[in-house]
């Protein structure tokens, strides 16, 4: 059933960082969060329905190896991820909540315009 313009997106449940949960993803537009094994923030990201880019697929990416030169805050970050969470979302929405979000995860390379990590 579509979402109605005037209900709101929620979150899902907050569920472990496992191949099988990941595989349970819709492939869709929207706004993922990772938690530490603390469950503390780590990072928000979004997702759109271009190929290649749907929330399974963006949180699949976390998942699997990638070149350390290309990607070194994802490599430091995997590391860290415990948890996830997401929201299917239109990518307008998603983009506006990322952005307030951001400010306080440690891993959001572009917040304030700096790299930060704990």
């Amino acid at each position: 059933m579509p979402q109605s313009k005037k209900e709101k997106a929620m979150w899902s449940h907050i569920k472990p960082f496992t191949k099988n949960n990941i595989k349970q993803i819709p492939n869709v537009e929207g706004i993922y969060m990772f938690y530490d094994e603390n469950m503390d923030k780590l990072y928000v990201g979004v997702s759109d329905q271009r190929l290649y880019s749907g929330l399974k697929h963006r949180v699949e990416s976390y998942a699997e190896k990638d070149d350390p030169k290309e990607h070194p805050t994802k490599t430091e970050l995997r590391k860290k991820i415990a948890f996830f969470k997401i929201k299917k979302e239109p990518i307008n929405q998603a983009r506006q909540e990322e952005f307030e979000l951001k400010q306080s995860m440690p891993f959001n390379a572009d917040k304030l315009g700096e790299k930060t990590r704990k």
